[in-house]
């Protein structure tokens, strides 16, 4: 891939739909049951959706410029490589070990340090954004690992796509949510 063709899937991934709709659901659920210590500004009203929502688009585009900026720099090819396995164990495993190890452009596999960068990036943005108690080193750990774990269950559920997919065709979602899909790897022969 060529770095014009990975910035394009970065756009995608940063400034698509999901890029504002998703972080908008996950201020609103954050809202419906905020930590007990959340200060007020943070748990009613606009303005606290307002913060949640900007902290999740801070959140998400962080993750994404991070993941972009270290793909680019090792040559990690920032799509998806499903598994050629019919076994759905070996499909979940497959696709967890994709969070961890990733296809350089040459289809060699490499350490997946874009995803390490991205989950680093996301989890010590909250040291900057988040109110005082929930900006410390401990929460950071725990927002990238929650970070990494996202990683992981897209990627599980981009391995499944095919399965889940025409469900989510019958449902229209295609239709409310358009250009969601980023390009697929390519087996080579």
């Amino acid at each position: 891939m060529t770095i014009q063709d990975k910035f394009v899937i970065y756009a995608h991934r940063s400034f698509g739909p999901p890029a504002v709709i998703l972080p908008a659901l996950g201020a609103g659920l954050g809202m419906i049951n905020p930590p007990s210590k959340y200060p007020k500004e943070w748990k009613d009203g606009g303005g606290a959706f307002g913060r949640n929502y900007g902290y999740r688009l801070a959140d998400r585009s962080s993750r994404n410029t991070a993941q972009f900026l270290t793909g680019a720099l090792l040559r990690e090819d920032p799509r998806y490589l499903r598994s050629t396995s019919t076994n759905p164990l070996a499909r979940t495993v497959h696709a967890l070990a994709f969070t961890i190890f990733d296809k350089t452009d040459s289809g060699r596999t490499t350490f997946a340090a874009s995803n390490f960068a991205a989950a680093a990036a996301g989890g010590l943005l909250g040291m900057g954004i988040l109110p005082h108690g929930y900006n410390d080193i401990t929460h950071a750990e725990q927002h990238m690992a929650s970070e990494f774990l996202q990683i992981g269950i897209g990627n599980v559920l981009t391995e499944f796509e095919p399965q889940w997919g025409p469900w989510a065709k019958k449902l229209r979602i295609p239709k409310l949510l358009p250009g969601w899909r980023v390009p697929e790897h390519q087996h080579h022969p």
